[in-house]
């Protein structure tokens, strides 16, 4: 069906920009500038293809194309809010300057944030892919850059002691503030570290960042281990 569609398109000189297909859906941007059909034929012509149940189309509007097709967006079967990295970024910066750049009251919230978010990534992956979080750890610390948060990359753990190191190119907390602060400034990062290899170690860690390109430091660098006086 794929390729029935893709040599229909090329035949009215429908230039496909981009998209994505599963077992059950292609979604594309097509340019039709060159194309020598109307939409309408070209959608009448896709959906009399063998196995296609519906063909449905979004038009752009005074030049505007919005996705009106995909809600709910899906991330690991869950439903997903994409933010751009800024507006995450400018909501945890508004909460340093509510209560203070400096305030411990701004650091614990942030990581509190963080920790629960990083809390409940664990436990959505571990309920797919169950004790292989453990197993392929380091492999699934790539999720952080595949949903946005940088480049992260798990250098050493430990998980009798539970402790891990985990070095991070790209921070999306930090990167916009290089060399401008004289601490480690990511809060809510480390929080989310705390709270999903809480999960992974099944016991309360804390998450310490050693190195911060905030401070002028080549990378971030996270220290996971077991908070003392912390409740498992």
């Amino acid at each position: 069906m794929l390729a029935a569609a893709s040599e229909n398109l090329a035949k009215h000189h429908a230039n496909v920009l981009s998209g994505y297909h599963d077992t059950v859906r292609w979604s594309f941007f097509a340019d039709l500038t060159d194309c020598d059909a109307t939409i309408e034929q070209v959608q009448r012509e896709l959906a009399s293809i063998g196995g296609v149940s519906d063909v449905v189309n979004t038009d752009s509007v005074n030049g505007i194309i919005v996705d009106s097709l995909h809600f709910p967006i899906m991330l690991a079967g869950k439903r997903a809010i994409i933010l751009r990295a800024e507006t995450l970024n400018s909501i945890l910066v508004r909460i340093r300057e509510m209560f203070g750049e400096d305030g411990a009251v701004a650091k614990v919230l942030l990581f509190t944030m963080g920790e629960a978010a990083g809390q409940a990534m664990f436990k959505a992956t571990a309920a797919q892919i169950g004790a292989k979080v453990r197993d392929e750890l380091a492999n699934i610390i790539n999720i952080y850059s595949a949903t946005g948060f940088g480049i992260f990359r798990l250098s050493d753990v430990d998980l009798d002691r539970g402790t891990a190191t985990v070095i991070a190119l790209e921070n999306f907390e930090c990167a916009s503030h290089t060399r401008t602060r004289s601490k480690p400034f990511s809060q809510f990062v480390r929080g989310h570290l705390a709270g999903f290899f809480s999960g992974v170690f099944g016991r309360r860690v804390d998450a310490v960042e050693a190195q911060c390109v905030a401070r002028g430091d080549g990378c971030c660098e996270f220290r996971v281990e077991p908070e003392a006086g912390r409740k498992s």
